[in-house]
């Protein structure tokens, strides 16, 4: 495997045959370990270089490189020549409701919502590839002193609103 490809791991290989098989072998709990540590670290996309890895996993690198090959034979890892754009989906407004209501967020979901829309989900030039992150920076706003109209009190009647509004979808 060369450097500068990316590994694309399977999430889902933990209930196949193949995955039992190395996990069965000798050295297949740290293969495993190494193979459920790199998902959690990195997500579905990985740099092939066993040396990044093993740093940032606290494994030898010689570990790391035996693992990934053992993985690509079974084919639960894919060679790849770039890392794909991910494409960033727009959120709905009913998902900033449902966001809002999980978090139990005094953020207006309509006016952050509206606000987004008409500035093309930009935070100046730059996209926005975390609309949640965004909206826990304007939570956060409120307690930096930002005071302005984003906000309303958060009372049982409100969030009794909010999921009244969930519901009808």
């Amino acid at each position: 495997m060369a450097a500068g490809k990316w590994l694309r791991l399977d999430r889902h290989c933990l209930s196949k045959p193949e995955f039992r098989e190395i996990a069965d072998r000798p050295d297949g709990m740290a293969y495993a370990l190494i193979y459920m540590s790199l998902l959690v670290a990195f997500g579905e996309y990985v740099p092939c270089d066993k040396d990044v890895l093993a740093s940032r996993l606290h494994f030898e690198a010689s570990k790391v490189q035996e693992a990934l090959n053992a993985f690509y034979r079974k084919k639960l890892v894919t060679v790849m020549d770039s890392r794909p754009n991910r494409r960033y989906e727009r959120p709905s407004l009913e998902d900033v409701k449902a966001y809002c209501i999980e978090r139990k967020s005094d953020v207006n979901p309509r006016r952050f919502f509206d606000y987004y829309e008409a500035v093309g989900w930009k935070k100046g030039q730059t996209p926005i590839e975390d609309w949640r992150a965004a909206l826990r920076c304007w939570e956060k706003e409120k307690y930096d002193g930002d005071s302005s109209a984003k906000y309303e009190p958060v009372t049982e009647e409100y969030l009794k609103y909010l999921e009244s509004l969930t519901n009808h979808i």
